[in-house]
């Protein structure tokens, strides 16, 4: 029985390594081309979606990479904007990278936190539900399963309309951690439910980097079941599968499981291979938990052994990375207010331009009115160009009316077309006649004006013609 099980799992897993090979090349390929397209590209909004779509090609197809520069200028052009949908998904992205790259839970939260207020303000609930998904996972890193729990529950009751075409990888994400939830709370039967599900949707979805996260999940919870040969199976598929895929996030959660599986069922050869491998992967990351783990890991496989030498050499080396992770920490967060002042300044600098050309276009708008009073007392300009210009001032007024209450209103409506569409038209149906008075007062009360100055400056020249 056990041989006919590793014959099924060795199939599995070669058809898997297949198809991820045939995913990745084609990902590679895309993230090649979005790379090459970004460094032509200058328009701002343009520049955001193609930053977008790496960032996602990392977290769904694990390839690429997950640049702090990249994550910068998104939020920069997010606040250029003052996009709420951008800004959250912005401070999303930037809470992933402290959460998944650096492993600074705290930082995350702060960044994960801080995007919620504008998901909120238009009830962006596709936003929401995957604020609340990163919260959970930092919060199960931290062992706090009651808020993990909390927050995997507040982004099911947020969860976008079935029609959003990101629907089905919201869902499959929640019921992911639906079954990393139940597998730390070691209640195996409820995850392997939810992690049926998550399988069951990746199959529409084939995203590799999850497919790569539930069978690592997976091989985790036969373990606790007490059957290593299906626990084995699993690992077996995630081991032909970690090459290809380059976020280190899952890669080092696989390890951290299998590192102990191994030194459960007493095969320390492998055992110590494969931390030796998780502390490579936590040097080549600059993650330091990640050493933390393997080193730990490293020295229990060493007493187990009864090699005491090694054991208390990485005992030693253990006492010395804690002391680093706490300086680490102290970096992360100097990092992050650097981060935080530096899109505080762009904010700041982006605000001053803006008010400059209000008061530029202020300015504008009292030497145009300046210049049509003054133009419309002379005989230079006839009937015609009054009325004109008179249309063409009162226009530019009633339009900068329009630019200075805009921000406000798509605040007030949460950005919705509708709403926005019934309050322009209400305020058009009110200013329309006031334009029509104004338009009609200017045109009438100038035209005369100029009539009768063209007529005294009519009769003057007449004057001068008799006496001659």
């Amino acid at each position: 029985m056990k041989r006919l099980i590793f014959f099924f799992g060795f199939i599995l897993s070669m058809q898997t390594v297949f198809a991820q090979e045939m995913t990745e090349q084609n990902g590679n390929n895309r993230i090649d081309s979005l790379k090459m397209l970004l460094s032509k590209t200058t328009k701002p909004m343009d520049r955001y979606n193609l930053l977008l779509e790496i960032g996602n090609g990392y977290y769904t197809y694990g390839i690429g990479e997950n640049n702090a520069g990249y994550i910068l200028e998104m939020l920069r052009i997010a606040l250029q904007q003052k996009n709420d949908s951008l800004i959250a998904r912005s401070y999303n992205f930037a809470g992933d990278y402290y959460l998944f790259e650096i492993e600074d839970y705290n930082t995350a939260l702060d960044y994960l936190f801080k995007a919620i207020p504008y998901a909120e303000k238009i009830n962006y609930k596709r936003s929401l539900s995957s604020l609340y998904i990163d919260i959970s996972v930092a919060y199960a890193l931290l062992e706090n399963q009651a808020e993990q729990l909390r927050f995997i529950q507040k982004a099911e009751a947020n969860l976008p309309d079935k029609t959003n075409p990101e629907y089905d990888y919201v869902l499959l994400q929640l019921k992911l951690q639906y079954g990393f939830y139940y597998s730390l709370m070691h209640q195996p039967k409820m995850a392997i439910t939810y992690l049926n599900a998550a399988t069951e949707l990746n199959l529409k979805l084939n995203y590799p980097i999850f497919d790569f996260y539930i069978k690592s999940v997976f091989a985790n919870v036969y373990q606790q079941l007490g059957d290593n040969d299906f626990a084995a199976v699993y690992f077996k598929k995630c081991l032909a599968m970690e090459n290809l895929i380059s976020f280190p996030y899952p890669k080092g959660l696989f390890k951290y499981y299998y590192t102990n599986f191994l030194i459960t069922t007493s095969n320390y050869t492998e055992a110590q291979k494969q931390a030796e491998a998780l502390l490579l992967l936590g040097q080549q990351s600059h993650d330091k938990p990640r050493q933390f783990y393997a080193i730990k890991y490293l020295k229990t496989i060493f007493e187990k052994q009864g090699k005491i030498d090694s054991a208390y050499y990485y005992s030693k080396q253990e006492l010395a990375l804690r002391d680093s992770i706490f300086n680490q920490q102290t970096f992360n967060k100097a990092q992050a207010l650097a981060f935080n002042e530096e899109v505080q300044t762009k904010q700041m600098e982006e605000q001053r331009k803006e008010n400059i050309q209000y008061a530029l276009i202020a300015v504008g708008i009292i030497i145009f009115i300046t210049l049509f009073l003054l133009l419309s007392r002379t005989v230079i300009v006839n009937e015609r160009l009054i009325s004109f210009f008179a249309i063409l001032g009162l226009l530019i007024i009633f339009e900068f009316i329009n630019l200075l209450i805009h921000p406000w209103l798509a605040s007030f409506t949460h950005e919705s077309p509708v709403l926005m569409l019934l309050i322009l038209v209400l305020i058009a149906s009110l200013l329309i006649p006031l334009h029509h008075r104004l338009e009609h007062w200017i045109k009438e009360k100038m035209i005369e004006k100029n009539k009768a100055i063209r007529l005294a400056a009519a009769k003057k020249t007449i004057e001068k013609l008799e006496k001659k």
